[in-house]
């Protein structure tokens, strides 16, 4: 483990080994379903850690002749996943914490506010470790958001367990696990939405008449079409489109149109990768989007 993401990513899944085995025993101990609810929540994350963890040293490795644009796209998916699962458990402990408010149960407030106290503690460390590679890494990012939604979690079940010490309100367990829940399966659902766009090759956002606009403004360009814009990884959008030019422009003037194009989409768009096919008179009334498809 050489890079420092790489050691980040270790540190995180000891601490959250150690505080989820603390949380499951704390949670049977004392009865607090929400304190179980956070400790199911650390077990997603050392799961979500050991996925992202894998998926960062794949899309490390360099591009080959089998995967010619590398392994980057591995990372998306881990995210995409990592999403899906934080989901999944944020329904399951819904149900449960609904099933748990017809029940009358006893929960011993003061060792549910200890174990809470610990988790607390132990995963803003990890939320600090990891927020620095979180912000141009959606991969890195999922895993901030685990880290995030047991931090909520814990603060729910300290308010949780202090309520039940002063009032013995119990039925705030069960109340806080809810409320929790809804604010994590919202942000999951933002990172379901990302992962799938760029695993689907959806345009970012892109106004594809502005790349025309701007492409035209070029002097040797006539027109643009067949365009299609992509975002590949969290760091690179792609481009492939074809575009027109004066039929008496001399082969040894293309390497300047060529960059003059990587200049303009990198500078107004943040597009970074590009694929031009030249044309003369071929499909220059073509509208940009490709094969006619709606623009919307």
């Amino acid at each position: 483990m050489k890079d420092k993401v790489s050691k980040n990513f270790f540190s995180v899944a000891i601490l959250n080994v150690v505080i989820t085995l603390a949380e499951f025993i704390g949670g049977f101990m004392s009865g607090s379903l929400a304190l179980l609810s956070d400790a199911v929540h650390n077990l997603g994350d050392v799961g979500a850690i050991i996925l992202s963890f894998v998926a960062h040293l794949v899309g490390k490795k360099k591009q080959n002749s089998n995967k010619t644009f590398g392994y980057k796209r591995a990372e998306i998916i881990a995210a995409f996943v990592n999403a899906f699962i934080l989901l999944a458990m944020t329904v399951y402990l819904v149900i449960e914490a609904f099933e748990r408010l017809n029940d009358e149960v006893t929960i011993d407030g003061e060792l549910m506010l200890i174990i809470a106290i610990i988790g607390l503690i132990a995963n803003f460390i990890s939320m600090i470790v990891m927020h620095q590679h979180s912000k141009d890494n959606v991969n890195i990012k999922s895993v901030f958001l685990h880290m995030l939604s047991d931090a909520l979690s814990s603060i729910g079940v300290i308010i949780a367990a202090i309520l039940i010490n002063v009032y013995h309100i119990m039925w705030v367990d069960a109340a806080i696990t809810v409320i929790v829940s809804v604010v994590l399966a919202y942000e999951a659902i933002k990172i379901l939405k990302n992962t799938l766009n760029i695993l689907m090759e959806s345009n970012p956002d892109i106004d594809l008449k502005a790349v025309e606009a701007d492409l035209c403004q070029l002097e040797l360009i006539n027109a643009v079409h067949h365009v299609h814009i992509w975002q590949f990884s969290d760091a690179e959008i792609m481009l492939d489109a074809h575009i027109n030019v004066n039929p008496e422009i001399k082969v040894e003037q293309l390497d300047n149109l060529y960059d003059e194009i990587n200049q303009v989409l990198k500078q107004n768009f943040a597009i970074s990768h590009v694929t031009i096919q030249v044309e003369s008179a071929r499909g220059l009334n073509e509208k940009i989007v490709p094969h006619g498809e709606n623009e919307n």
